[in-house]
């Protein structure tokens, strides 16, 4: 038999590996409750969030992301914090999304994909300049981004910046 966290990381890897969402979220659900690490509970919580936003459960995923944001303050659940703010966003609350962004830890709000989170917003509050440079910054790390490379595209397009599209245009090919 598998020691306790063995089981953990087993059925975890089980819930980041399985084709099937339903096998996923099975694996997750067994996961939760053999853990006492709060980084670890977060995680497995958002993941479980995820899938249960693309499975169309509203009310499932609100009270999910509810567990997650119980997580004490030192622990800084970041994914689920995200998960908020995209909801936000989309909901026409930029303006709060975009505080709770700024409240993440400095070393959180480098992270690429927070970077790019945070563009989304700045370009929902029509802040394009400032979504425009955390982009270049998340291009400069990973040029190869198509989600980055898109955005900055869209952007040279929108703006008739000729010269910006022909240097993005010869990265993407």
């Amino acid at each position: 038999t598998l020691a306790g966290g063995d089981d953990f990381t087993l059925r975890r890897l089980l819930g980041e590996t399985a084709v099937e969402d339903n096998d996923r979220r099975a694996a997750l659900e067994t996961a939760l409750p053999l853990t006492t690490d709060l980084s670890e509970r977060c995680l497995v919580l958002s993941d479980l969030v995820d899938l249960a936003q693309a499975a169309r459960r509203p009310v499932q995923a609100v009270a999910l992301r509810n567990q997650a944001l119980g997580i004490p303050a030192a622990v800084s659940c970041w994914p689920a914090v995200l998960s908020l703010v995209e909801d936000k966003r989309v909901a026409g609350l930029s303006a709060m999304a975009r505080a709770d962004l700024e409240k993440l830890p400095q070393h959180i709000r480098t992270l690429p994909f927070v970077r790019k989170r945070l563009a989304r917003v700045l370009q929902t509050l029509g802040s394009i300049q400032e979504a425009r440079a955390e982009l270049q910054v998340v291009a400069k790390d990973r040029p190869t981004d198509p989600d980055v490379l898109d955005s900055l595209v869209a952007d040279a397009r929108a703006s008739a910046q000729t010269s910006a599209l022909l240097e993005l245009t010869q990265l993407m090919l």
